[in-house]
């Protein structure tokens, strides 16, 4: 699967910039607040974003072998 990196400024400016307006929820912000508390990013699939790709959003320093904007292939090895 590929996987594209995106920039945010914060959770809410990640849902206004990348998610269809037509699919948010009133519970949407408090979800996406919870994966992103427990795991350190949030992801969206290509049905609920404007991009068309798999997206992720780390909410920590971006590693520096992987471009924001260019898809890459999550592999275990590099899950660490």
């Amino acid at each position: 699967m590929q996987v594209m990196i995106v920039e945010a400024t914060s959770l809410e400016n990640y849902l206004d910039r990348y998610y269809k307006p037509n699919r948010r929820t009133s519970t949407l912000l408090s979800i996406y607040h919870g994966e992103l508390d427990k795991f350190g990013y949030v992801c969206t699939s290509q049905h609920d974003n404007v991009t068309g790709s798999f997206i992720y959003w780390p909410h920590h320093p971006r590693r520096a072998d992987v471009a924001v904007g260019v898809p890459f292939d999550p592999r275990p090895e590099d899950w660490g």
